[in-house]
């Protein structure tokens, strides 16, 4: 996130006053809350969800092993293997 240069002057200036004060009025000590769980998601080798405030990430890992003389190309052969991503 890139931020214009009015939004970082008047977050330098709050956080130079004395006390510091974040745009939010949180103390510059203070953390905004974190909720982390593990093993949410079912049928994968590891999942994991993480809150913090308006945020939700949700990853999830699952691989299976095959044999290098099932890909489909020469080409994946010569690499090693093939991964995929898939994003819903």
């Amino acid at each position: 996130m890139q931020l214009s240069s009015s939004q970082l002057s008047y977050l330098y200036s709050s956080l130079l006053q004395v006390p510091s004060v974040r745009p939010d009025a949180r103390k510059s000590t203070q953390f905004r809350p974190l909720f982390a769980q593990i093993n949410v998601l079912p049928l994968t080798y590891g999942s994991s969800c993480i809150k913090w405030d308006d945020t939700h990430v949700v990853v999830g890992i699952k691989a299976e092993i095959i044999d290098a003389l099932d890909l489909q190309t020469l080409d994946e052969y010569k690499k090693g293997g093939k991964i995929s991503i898939n994003i819903p």
